[in-house]
C-alpha cells in the first residue's frame, strides 16, 4: 500500500473521529445552552446570579480533583491486563479525591454563600456534595477507549449528563422557582452520568490500588493539579469574581453574555483535545510528521476560532438578546471582549495538547501562571471600581499573555511553530481588529454582516492552504 493510500485512510479516519466529538460536543453545549437559557428567562437574574456562582463553585471542584486521569489513560502504554489495573488505580483515586473535595464543600457552602452576597444559597451549594461523589464514581473506560480514537463513549455519557441536566433544570426551575434548580440539574446529571459510564463500560468497576501505577499517575497528574488551578482562576474564576465584587444581578449578566461565548469554546477546546492529543502523541518521535500533525491541528483550530469569535464581536448584544430577554443586556464592548479571551483559550488548548502529548506536563503549569496576570488585573480592577468590560479586558490580556507563553514553551522544550501557523494566527488578530472597527464604526445589520462573510472567507481560505502544507508534511514532502 502506497504512503498516499495510508494517509488517506489516516485522514479519513481523523475526519470521521473529528465529526463525532464535533458532533457530540455540540449536542452537550447546546443542551447546557438551553439549559441556562430556560432557568435564566424562568427565575430573573437575581436567582440566576446565584445559580450561576453555584454552578462556578460546581466547577472547580471538577477542575481542582481533575489529576489528568484521562490524559494518563491516553497517553501511557498500558495494554491488557495492565489496561484494566490502569483503570482500577484511577478509580480509587477519584473517589478519594472526591471525598475530600464533597467533605470541603459542606464545610465551606455557608462563608462561601455570604461572601458571594446570597447567604440563602449556603444549602444549595452543601447539596452539591452528593453530585461529586456521584461523579467520583464514573467508570473511567468510556475515558481510556479514546486512546483506540474511540469516542462513542464518551458521546453516550456526556449527552446523557447533559440532557439530564436540562431536564431537571427546567423542571425544578419551573417547580422551585429559584436557584436551586442549577444544584438539582447538576445532581441529576452526576447520577445520569455515572449511570451511564457503568452500564457501558467493558472492564468491570473495582478501585484498587497498585504502587507502581499509582506512582505513575501521581507523577504525571500532579503538575496538571497544580496547573488546574491556575486554569480555573484565569479561565472560570471570573465568574466568582463578578459574583463576589458586583453581586448576584451584575453576575447574571456577565454569565448571559459568557454562555454564549463560552459554549463555541468548550466545544472546539473539548474537540481539539480528544482529537489532536492521541494523534499527536503518536507521531511525536518523527519531527517532520509531527510539525505536519502540528499544523493541520492548529489550522483547524484557527478556522473554528474565527467562528466562534467573529459573530459575537460584531453581533454579541443582538444574539444575548435574543436569547436571554431585554433585561440581560451587556454591551458590545463586553461580548466583544469575551469573545477573544475564550479564542485565545482555544489556541492554547491547541498549544498545551502539544506539550502533554509529548509528556511534558510539568511545564504546562508554567504555560497557565502567567495568566494569573491578567486575572490579578481584573482582581485589582473589580474591586477598585472597574467596570465588568475593564474586567474582561484584564482577563483578555491574562489569556494573551499564556497563549503566547505556551507557544514559547513548546518552541523550548518540543519543536518550534511552523512559520506557517504564526502567520495565521495574526491574520486572526487583524480579523478581531477590523470586526471591532466595524462594530464601532457600523450601526446598519447589513454592513456588518458583510464584514463577517468577508472576514470569514479569508480566514478560511488561508487555514486550508495551511492545512494542507502540513499534510504534506505529515506525509513526509515538503
Amino acid at each position: 500500500m502506497s504512503n498516499g493510500s495510508a494517509l488517506r485512510r489516516a485522514m479519513t479516519r481523523f475526519g470521521s473521529r473529528g465529526l463525532t466529538v464535533s458532533l457530540s460536543s455540540s449536542v452537550n453545549v447546546a443542551l447546557f445552552f438551553v439549559r441556562n437559557i430556560m432557568i435564566a428567562r424562568i427565575v430573573g437574574p437575581a436567582n440566576f446570579g446565584v445559580a450561576v456562582a453555584i454552578a462556578s463553585i460546581a466547577a472547580a471542584v471538577d477542575v481542582m480533583s481533575d489529576l489528568g486521569w484521562d490524559k494518563f489513560l491516553i497517553q501511557s502504554d498500558y495494554e491488557g491486563p495492565g489496561r484494566a489495573q490502569a483503570q482500577n488505580v484511577v478509580h480509587m483515586l477519584r473517589l478519594a479525591v472526591g471525598a475530600v473535595m464533597a467533605l470541603t464543600v459542606v464545610v465551606l457552602a455557608q462563608p462561601l454563600a455570604v461572601a458571594l452576597q446570597a447567604p440563602e444559597g449556603a444549602p444549595a451549594i452543601a447539596a452539591l456534595a452528593a453530585a461529586i461523589m456521584f461523579r467520583s464514581a464514573i467508570h473511567v473506560d468510556y475515558k481510556h477507549r479514546q486512546r483506540d480514537m474511540d469516542f462513542k463513549g464518551e458521546a453516550i455519557v456526556e449527552t446523557t449528563r447533559s440532557a439530564a441536566d436540562l431536564i431537571a433544570g427546567v423542571t425544578a426551575a419551573l417547580i422551585l422557582q429559584n436557584f436551586w434548580a442549577m444544584t438539582v440539574s447538576i445532581t441529576v446529571g452526576a447520577v445520569a452520568s455515572f449511570a451511564a459510564s457503568q452500564i457501558i463500560a467493558r472492564e468491570r468497576y473495582r478501585p484498587r490500588w497498585s504502587v507502581e501505577i499509582g506512582r505513575a499517575v501521581l507523577v504525571f497528574g500532579t503538575p496538571l493539579v497544580i496547573n488546574n488551578v491556575f486554569v480555573y482562576a484565569a479561565s472560570q474564576g471570573d465568574r466568582l469574581l463578578v459574583g463576589l465584587s458586583f453581586g448576584p444581578h451584575e453576575l447574571a449578566i456577565y454569565a448571559a453574555a459568557l454562555t454564549l461565548v463560552a459554549g463555541p469554546q468548550a466545544v472546539i477546546s473539548r474537540g481539539l483535545m480528544m482529537v489532536s492529543l492521541p494523534l499527536l502523541a503518536r507521531v511525536r518521535e518523527d519531527g517532520t510528521r509531527y510539525s505536519g500533525m502540528l499544523t493541520m491541528t492548529g489550522a483547524g483550530a484557527v478556522a473554528a476560532s474565527a467562528v466562534a469569535s467573529l459573530p459575537m464581536i460584531l453581533f454579541g448584544p443582538e444574539i444575548v438578546g435574543l436569547a436571554f430577554g431585554a433585561v440581560y443586556h451587556p454591551g458590545a464592548l463586553l461580548t466583544g471582549l469575551l469573545a477573544v479571551s475564550q479564542t485565545i483559550n482555544i489556541l492554547r488548548t491547541w498549544m498545551i495538547s502539544g506539550l502533554v502529548a509529548n509528556a511534558k506536563t510539568k511545564f504546562v503549569p508554567l504555560a497557565n501562571v502567567v495568566r494569573l496576570v491578567g486575572f490579578g488585573a481584573a482582581v485589582v480592577a473589580a474591586t477598585t471600581g472597574g467596570t465588568l468590560a475593564v474586567v474582561a479586558a484584564c482577563l483578555v490580556v491574562g489569556e494573551a499573555v499564556g497563549f503566547v507563553a505556551a507557544l514559547i514553551w513548546h518552541a523550548k522544550l518540543v519543536r518550534r511553530i511552523p512559520a506557517s501557523m504564526i502567520t495565521l494566527l495574526v491574520a486572526l488578530v487583524a480579523a478581531w481588529g477590523l470586526c471591532a472597527s466595524a462594530t464601532l464604526e457600523f450601526s446598519s445589520v447589513a454592513i456588518r454582516a458583510m464584514v463577517l462573510a468577508v472576514l470569514l472567507a479569508a480566514l478560511s481560505f488561508g487555514a486550508a492552504i495551511v492545512f494542507v502544507k502540513g499534510r504534506r508534511h505529515l506525509a513526509g514532502r515538503t
